[in-house]
């Protein structure tokens, strides 16, 4: 299985945290900017902010639960991802190996107060995290 609901047991993603914002980055920032329509002074603005932007991150649970606040001059945005995937026998006894699991979807406030639905998951033997969020209608949805 490659989706894990656990990290890794010697993994922790808490502490605080800097976006790497070199010029690679912000070239790709700027095209998704553009992507998305906004025009070339709004998206020199945000590619000028970007940097200010920091992550604070307290991960519980086994690394089942993820808390991240967002920090940047725009304001904060906190949020809890909750990991689902295999193996998950602590909160779903029923299930066994070998079975394909279903992924568990929560839904969280985004920074602009919209509803999206949220995914979230270990890969690498619980060494990468990954998420999704869905639905929104800002920003790509």
């Amino acid at each position: 299985h490659e989706r894990w609901a656990m990290a890794a047991p010697d993994v922790d993603l808490s502490g605080s945290w800097a976006l790497i914002t070199d010029d690679a980055f912000k070239k790709e920032y700027d095209q998704y900017l553009c992507n998305l329509g906004f025009n070339r002074i709004t998206r020199g603005v945000a590619c000028s902010l970007i940097s200010r932007t920091m992550e604070e991150t307290k991960q519980s649970e086994g690394g089942r639960k993820l808390f991240l606040k967002g920090i940047n001059p725009k304001g904060k945005w906190t949020r809890t991802l909750i990991a689902s995937g295999y193996p998950d026998f602590h909160t779903h006894p029923t299930k066994k190996p070998g079975r394909d699991y279903q992924h568990s979807k929560s839904f969280i406030k985004t920074a602009d107060a919209e509803d999206v639905s949220a995914e979230a998951w270990w890969e690498d033997r619980g060494t990468v995290h990954r998420s999704w969020l869905r639905g929104g209608t800002k920003y790509g949805g």
